[in-house]
């Protein structure tokens, strides 16, 4: 059944949230990945695995070799790689920086 489940504390809809592919991403997790919609002219789709790759810095074409749902986990539990790289550079620019 559809809408708010107060025994699971989880929102049953097909989409909880959604991006505008002209604006910034919200912060995805492995919980709200797979609920996520992009609004289109057409109405709403769910995020495809090239999206992904983009929003957490991996190349479009990396290749994961698992089913659509363990991708939205998978995805929603790592770190977007250009993040992790600019707080790397930055604590080494501190530690260096006499």
């Amino acid at each position: 059944e559809k809408g708010y489940s107060i025994s699971m504390s989880r929102i049953s809809y097909e989409f909880n949230r959604f991006l505008d592919p002209n604006d910034y991403s919200r912060t995805l997790t492995a919980t709200d990945a797979k609920k996520v919609g992009v609004i289109e002219q057409n109405g709403v789709r769910k995020l495809v695995k090239e999206e992904l790759c983009g929003l957490f810095g991996y190349p479009k074409d990396w290749k994961v070799n698992v089913s659509n749902n363990h991708m939205f986990d998978l995805f929603g539990n790592s770190l977007p790689v250009p993040i992790v790289e600019a707080i790397s550079n930055r604590i080494i620019k501190e530690i260096y920086k006499n």
